[in-house]
């Protein structure tokens, strides 16, 4: 028997504070309509909301940067699983590091690789956590 991971349904956003820039990242598992939603009860503009996590064909997750409104969202189908999953997640991530430091006035350097390689680290680990807590437990199959 194998075990497989149990996922605890979700369609709320969840969030990673990165206190040291007051700043939140969002990631949203699930359906995009349901992603739409939960951004406009954040209060993004519908219009805002729609056009940015309207989702395209063949697109396995998505980051986006409403910049309007100063908003960061991750957008996966699903809670990750599989290895491919989390590649996904860690490439989304990785397009939220780069976005988010530029924006901030930082970019990657040698000089700012170490800046950098700490707030994946951060990113990588919070985003884990929050991965952990949606799954829940095991199940045999």
């Amino acid at each position: 028997m194998s075990k497989k991971p149990v996922i605890k349904k979700t369609l709320e956003m969840q969030r990673i504070s990165i206190p040291i820039y007051r700043e939140t990242l969002n990631i949203f598992f699930g359906p995009t309509e349901d992603a739409i939603a939960a951004a406009i009860a954040d209060k993004i503009p519908d219009e805002a909301a729609e056009c940015a996590l309207r989702r395209k064909r063949g697109v396995n997750g998505m980051f986006r940067y409403i910049e309007n409104e100063g908003y960061y969202v991750i957008w996966l189908p699903e809670v990750p699983k599989t290895i491919a999953q989390f590649g996904v997640l860690i490439h989304e991530l990785e397009h939220f590091l780069y976005c988010f430091m530029d924006v901030r006035g930082i970019p990657h350097t040698n000089d700012s690789d170490e800046a950098y390689a700490y707030l994946f680290e951060f990113l990588y680990c919070e985003a884990m956590t929050i991965v952990n807590a949606l799954t829940d437990g095991t199940e045999n199959k």
